[in-house]
């Protein structure tokens, strides 16, 4: 039995940002559509976009199942915070159109997911560079998010 649990915490770890991204993406069409009609400095194709984030969320998703299973209540409130704004990113920046709002919001996530970082190399060693990935993307992205600012 408690393989069983341990497979649905790892199922659900994985699967839950996945679900939610997908039904935040699903409410909010034409994506691409808004995205085109920018000026930025970099043009990073669409497809990039879900292909990037479902191998992120998963590794995110490991990162929360490694704090489930060890009852660790301060790092899934830095883990599940961090994911809740990162949820809000997409309907902020393409549902009501706010590239400031939006950059708000990514410094915030990419403040939190740094202090993760931090917290769980600090508790879990070297398991924390599952979040590099994470962590790069976010700061490229900060860029984006800041030179559509700047440039609409």
């Amino acid at each position: 039995m408690k393989k069983l649990n341990l497979n649905l915490d790892l199922a659900f770890n994985l699967l839950f940002p996945l679900f939610v991204s997908f039904v935040i993406s699903m409410t909010l069409p034409n994506f691409s559509t808004y995205y085109n009609s920018l000026i930025t400095l970099v043009r990073v194709p669409a497809i990039v976009f879900p292909i990037v984030w479902t191998i992120l969320y998963i590794l995110i998703g490991f990162v929360g199942y490694k704090l489930s299973q060890n009852s660790d209540e301060k790092g899934e409130k830095i883990y599940y915070t961090q994911l809740l704004i990162n949820f809000l990113w997409t309907p902020v920046f393409f549902g009501f159109k706010s590239p400031i709002g939006g950059l708000v919001l990514i410094v915030i996530l990419l403040g939190l997911v740094i202090w993760l970082f931090f917290y769980v190399k600090n508790g879990y060693g070297n398991f924390a560079y599952i979040l590099l990935p994470y962590i790069i993307w976010l700061l490229f992205a900060t860029f984006l998010n800041l030179s559509i600012v700047i440039l609409n």
